[in-house]
């Protein structure tokens, strides 16, 4: 009987909910290369696992269940799938509440703070390109949910509960 390897790694799940043409969809492009970027870190590379890109559309509760114990959740939200990428996410929070929620794409706004308020189950906003915001997120998530080190991202605060908008620099 083989001995099952039980992966000590953080699961992260990226999400690139598109457009469907008769059964086929988009490939998520740029979620490959926030990916691909990210792996090439070597603090993420030994400390998470990256589960299946989700990227058809479906129902909410059906996309959930295709989680288990997510440590991050990250979300491109473009005018087509915003909605879903909020169920989803909502949903993600109330399940695994301690899982990091990550929005990024062309449809977040730069100013995240209302964004941030009337949705506080996201936890990071990426403002505009992605990939290297997003690692640094990963590298920092190892250690601290204190993300003010890192440019190009607006934050949900834990410490003060108060949100924080960086500059649109990297640091």
């Amino acid at each position: 009987m083989k001995e099952q390897i039980i992966s000590t790694k953080k699961a992260i799940y990226l999400n690139e909910y598109n457009i469907l043409l008769n059964k086929t969809a988009y490939l998520p492009y740029s979620t490959g290369l926030i990916q691909a970027y990210a792996q090439t870190r070597s603090v993420v590379a030994r400390n998470y696992e990256f589960k299946p890109i989700v990227f058809y559309r479906d129902n909410p509760i059906k996309i959930l269940s295709l989680y288990d114990r997510p440590h991050v959740a990250a979300f491109s939200v473009s005018v087509w799938n915003e909605q879903l990428s909020l169920a989803v996410a909502r949903l993600v929070k109330g399940k695994f509440p301690e899982c990091l929620i990550v929005f990024g794409g062309p449809s977040v706004p730069f100013d995240a703070t209302e964004y941030l308020d009337i949705f506080p189950f996201i936890d990071v906003v990426v403002k505009g390109a992605g990939e290297l915001p997003f690692a640094d997120i990963l590298e920092r998530f190892t250690e601290s949910r204190d993300f003010s080190c890192i440019g190009a991202i607006s934050f949900r605060d834990w410490a003060n509960g108060k949100i924080i908008n960086n500059a649109l620099e990297r640091n």
